[in-house]
């Protein structure tokens, strides 16, 4: 989705009709004010705009949990979905402190 910024046209984050999800950390959105973060790569690539759910930190649990979130307070958030791309720092992998908890979709 296309919004206008002071006559400018920037890329949203929030697209839920599209078929692809990048969920992820900040590694996720850094540059976004630059319209230069992973997802507009992403969507300059595929050719249409990715859906985002980012978090400040927390990329091994925090990151899932509101990807549930998401299909949990929007039934049908997953249908038309064809891919999730998930990025998060190589520290997430063995520098987290709770672990890596189960987290049930």
């Amino acid at each position: 989705m296309l919004e206008t910024e002071s006559g400018k046209e920037r890329l949203g984050l929030r697209n839920p009709d599209s078929p692809v999800i990048v969920m992820g950390d900040s590694n996720t959105i850094w540059w976004k004010n630059a319209q230069s973060a992973l997802p507009h790569q992403l969507a300059f690539d595929l050719g249409f705009p990715v859906d985002v759910l980012s978090t400040q930190g927390g990329g091994a649990n925090e990151t899932r949990l509101n990807l549930v979130r998401r299909v949990r307070a929007e039934p049908g958030y997953l249908d038309g979905k064809k891919a999730v791309i998930w990025c998060f720092s190589a520290r997430a992998l063995t520098g987290t402190e709770e672990g890596w908890i189960p987290i049930p979709l």
